[in-house]
């Protein structure tokens, strides 16, 4: 049996699910991991409409479950851009290997998994949005096992991680070793694992995609400010969400130093006329203390004076891929993508991540056509 039998045949058509068949080929365990997800999916959902609530900073139509269901446009994008990665990672270490050029071969195949399993992993609903920022080589690792190499799971006993593992050696040790005496047969059998391995991937983010649109809506009313900020988060080498809070937090804490300083500042003047007045011991002893709380104060509102500026700097430099930025605008005039079929967005989905090059890439005579990226991802899903 194939997992295509579970798609609409009328709203898809055609669909490739060649290699994942094989990782799970038995009807009743098919069904098995398609009921469980679809549950997974719905739970999440259901819980998300049970937080909405109102919310007086925005659109009272806005509400927390709406957010989060937001979070799944930039998801979705994410996911389809790590997978474009990956295939233009793997076809260009096919065009390295037809080249004899092997020094850039295993740095190509092992990021063409990573960027491959981190697309799978942005369609978990049990990983935190926020969680998915900046991941290491190594969480990427052990969420995508834990996700989807345990029992019953479609990666489960295919040797993906130990895979990965081997790659990710042979990717560092020949960062620093030049390899003159590989076996190019052994090379030969790692590139066709590596394109199993992604090729499942792939067919795999298709068959999850099917399931979300199966289960969680889009909606129109949410936060929209938030939203950039996420999406920003995910396209740009800055976590605006981290930045802001953290400009926020010191903003309030410089505000509460000025406020000291100001009232410090006062109650040092009183208590240096009453000594000049008076000129006892205790009033003496009080300017004292009250001169050096004062300074401590005045330091402390000097150095987030120089944190806020440095925050500032910071989120000034935040750079944004220029096809990000078309994404985005898509994001925020419609409720684009609608329906969440890949295989419907194929082509605009690539001319978005390529930035609509064509003409530019045509007249550069490049010896490698990246147009071979869309080529694999289309043939592993059509």
């Amino acid at each position: 049996m194939s997992f295509s039998r579970f798609y609409n045949k009328e709203e898809y058509g055609s669909v490739n699910t060649g290699i994942i068949d094989l990782y799970i080929s038995n009807s009743d365990k098919q069904n098995q991991y398609y009921a469980m997800w679809i549950n997974k999916y719905k739970k999440y959902y259901t819980e998300l409409n049970k937080n909405n609530s109102k919310d007086s900073n925005y659109d009272e139509e806005c509400n927390d479950g709406n957010d989060k269901i937001a979070e799944w446009k930039i998801r979705y994008y994410k996911s389809t851009w790590e997978m474009f990665s990956s295939a233009v990672l793997f076809t260009e270490a096919e065009f390295t290997y037809s080249q004899d050029c092997y020094v850039s071969f295993y740095f190509d195949i092992y990021y063409s998994l990573l960027h491959a399993m981190q697309a799978l992993i942005y369609l978990s609903p049990s990983q935190n949005f926020e969680s998915l920022f900046r991941m290491s080589h190594h969480k990427i690792k052990n969420c995508f096992s834990s996700l989807y190499c345990c029992k019953k799971q479609l990666f489960h006993d295919s040797g993906i991680i130990e895979f990965f593992e081997e790659l990710k050696y042979m990717r560092e040790f020949y960062s620093y070793n030049t390899p003159m005496n590989l076996i190019p047969d052994d090379i030969k059998r790692k590139l066709n694992r590596c394109k199993s391995y992604v090729t499942a991937l792939y067919q795999a983010i298709s068959f999850h995609l099917y399931m979300i649109r199966s289960t969680i809506c889009t909606c129109d009313h949410y936060d929209r400010i938030m939203f950039n900020e996420k999406f920003d988060s995910f396209f740009s080498n800055t976590d605006l969400i981290k930045l802001n809070q953290k400009k926020k937090m010191i903003t309030n804490k410089l505000k509460y130093r000025k406020k000291k300083v100001s009232d410090y500042s006062v109650r040092f003047q009183e208590a240096l006329n009453a000594a000049k007045t008076v000129g006892s011991l205790e009033n003496k002893t009080n300017v004292k203390l009250l001169n050096k709380k004062y300074r401590e104060a005045q330091d402390q509102k000097v150095y987030y004076e120089n944190e806020l500026q440095r925050i500032k700097k910071d989120l000034k430099n935040v750079k944004i891929d220029i096809a990000a930025e078309n994404i985005r605008r898509e994001c925020n005039g419609t409720i684009y993508p609608s329906e969440y079929i890949l295989q419907w967005e194929l082509d605009h989905l690539f001319d978005e991540f390529h930035t609509y090059d064509w003409d530019q890439t045509q007249n550069k005579n490049s010896i490698y056509d990246f147009h071979k990226a869309f080529d694999m991802v289309y043939d592993a899903i059509m």
